[in-house]
């Protein structure tokens, strides 16, 4: 008896030694599964202190009861701590196993003799010995190197030693039973301590290994969306308002929107405001306070360093510290050519609508006063009327300017049909000097031409003249005596280019946005219809009509399409 009880004592320590291991590995690491074969170990335990000893001797059912519950116990929390080590749900089919061998194990007590009890634990310890049979091979699939064989390896031993437990109880074989279950728990014991100190191991290295990589992650990506932000059409921007007010970054593209460098804004806290139209300065404020219209962009104008106006689009988000705004971050978009290009779209609509009610009343206006010119004529020839003779001319000369008013009208119509022929721009430009610099001359000022070598293009001379006549007299009235305007001809990527500069006062900003709006005109006697005119002959040749202005003068741009692309006909 003092054997089985130095017996049992060595395997109690055994116990406690694993229960030991996997409690102190549970504190530092807070693994689950840890905690759950450390609860197996402890049923583990309480099975050898209570029954272990009395082998030997008959046990009551009660007794059998609390027996097969921690001993089935003991491999069902195994398998638990297995799936969830291996992070995978738990399978039914270990508990319907167990609850089935239980209820085979009870029927084996009917078994008469000496035998009972062999019957009666027999399936249990299989089951059991299944059970860390399968922990084991989860450990051998999951783990590597020698932690494999120190945990996956004994648990395997240790499932095939289940199978023949129930025999060395049987044969009185408990001694040596005990001493190989003492053997493989502290080797089971040693083998999760050197598999939590590879993974630690390797845990700090894979860290390491990550800070490093995350570290080169992290540089190569602030170079490569520096590389970005550096070579984007639209200017990035973040300005910080504490501890110091200043752009902490703007990109490259300033430059080239604003004509200011990145180190004049980093320079000069408040260069942005300096160069915002003043009519935007408090939307702009608006803008950046309130961060729920962030959703939509805003639209500013800025002054370009060499005086011209830019339109811009902004986006932008408030970054906050405490509930407090300390920066903002945003992003710059030119749109001048976008805007540029909703003004002429919005005149070539207005042409339109004049064009349709042109088509429609101009015959009716031209018929009743066809008729009144006659009888004017007839009248004015009898010698009754001879002292009427000037009250008919300036009838007359009226009805005159009625009609080439109409005529005018007349050049916006949609419907209008237009015959192209292949010419050359600079031979209409000739045929019209004589007749454009006697009308210069006339008002004392002077036209200078510089036309270069052009391809021919499809145009219809009748109206290329009507085109450069409008632009020429609206030059010539635009300058003070002494003035010269310049007629220029020349190639460039937009095609065939005539230009008209003018030596004027440059148009006031606040009617550009209306340039080219049928009837509005600035002179006393204008009709508001010669740029009109201009839009709608350009439109009807395929032409883009551009134009820059400063005090200095004004230059009209009308760029026609190259041969190859074609003109409208």
């Amino acid at each position: 008896m003092d054997i089985v009880n130095r017996s049992v004592t060595a395997i109690v320590c055994g116990d406690l030694s694993l229960f030991s291991v996997l409690l102190y590995l549970y504190a530092l690491y807070r693994d689950s599964y840890l905690a759950i074969w450390a609860l197996s170990c402890l049923l583990l335990i309480l099975r050898v202190i209570l029954f272990d000893p009395a082998f030997v001797m008959p046990l009551s059912t009660q007794a059998l009861l609390i027996f097969q519950l921690l001993f089935v116990g003991t491999g069902l929390m195994q398998v638990w701590g297995a799936y969830v080590f291996a992070e995978e749900s738990f399978e039914k089919k270990w508990l319907y196993a167990a609850i089935f061998v239980s209820l085979v194990s009870y029927l084996m007590l009917l078994t008469p003799g000496r035998g009972s009890f062999f019957m009666f634990i027999l399936p249990t310890a299989w089951l059991t010995g299944l059970m860390l049979l399968w922990t084991g091979r989860t450990f051998m699939r999951l783990i590597f190197g020698i932690d494999k064989y120190m945990t996956g390896g004994v648990l395997t031993l240790m499932g095939l030693h289940n199978f023949d437990f129930p025999f060395m109880v049987y044969f009185n074989a408990g001694i040596w039973e005990r001493l190989l279950t003492v053997t493989l728990q502290l080797i089971a014991g040693f083998g999760f301590l050197m598999f939590y100190l590879g993974k630690a191991r390797r845990d700090q290295i894979s860290k390491e290994r990550y800070y490093k990589l995350v570290g080169e992650n992290l540089m190569s990506r602030e170079k490569y969306y520096r590389l970005i932000a550096e070579n984007a059409l639209d200017i990035i921007y973040r300005f910080q308002y504490k501890p110091k007010r200043g752009f902490e970054y703007i990109s490259s593209a300033v430059t080239n929107i604003t004509g200011y460098t990145p180190a004049d804004f980093y320079a000069d806290p408040m260069l942005e405001m300096k160069i915002t139209h003043p009519d935007d300065l408090i939307s702009l404020a608006e803008f950046r306070n309130k961060p729920a219209q962030m959703d939509r962009p805003a639209v500013f104008r800025l002054i370009h360093k060499n005086g011209a106006l830019i339109w811009t689009e902004q986006r932008g988000v408030p970054i906050y510290e405490d509930g407090t705004v300390t920066a903002f971050e945003g992003i710059i978009r030119d749109i001048t050519p976008r805007k540029r290009m909703e003004q002429d779209m919005a005149k070539l609509e207005g042409l339109n609508a004049i064009g349709q009610m042109a088509a429609n009343i101009a015959h009716e206006i031209r018929n009743p006063m066809t008729t009144v010119r006659g009888y004017l004529q007839l009248l004015g020839g009898k010698s009754e009327f001879n002292a009427y003779k000037d009250e008919f001319e300036l009838l007359l000369s009226e009805l005159d300017r009625t009609n080439a008013i109409i005529t005018e009208y007349l050049a916006l119509s949609k419907e209008k049909t237009v015959d192209f022929t292949t010419g050359q721009l600079n031979d209409v430009i000739n045929a019209m000097l004589p007749l454009m610099q006697a009308d210069a001359n006339a008002n004392t000022k002077s036209i200078k031409t510089n036309m270069r070598e052009l391809p021919e293009i499809q145009l219809n001379d009748k109206e290329i003249r009507q085109l450069i006549l409008n632009l020429v007299r609206n030059g010539l009235e635009a300058m003070d005596s002494g003035g010269m305007l310049t007629i220029e001809t020349g190639v460039n990527d937009k095609g065939v280019v005539l230009a008209v500069r003018d030596q004027g006062k440059g148009i006031p900003e606040e009617i550009l946005s209306k340039l080219g709006t049928p009837f509005f005109t600035t002179k006393k006697d204008g009709t508001g219809l010669g740029l009109a005119v201009c839009y709608r002959i350009a439109s009807r040749h395929g032409a883009m009509i551009e134009y820059e202005t400063s005090p200095e003068g004004t230059d009209f741009y009308i760029y026609f399409p190259m041969p190859d692309t074609g003109a409208k006909n």
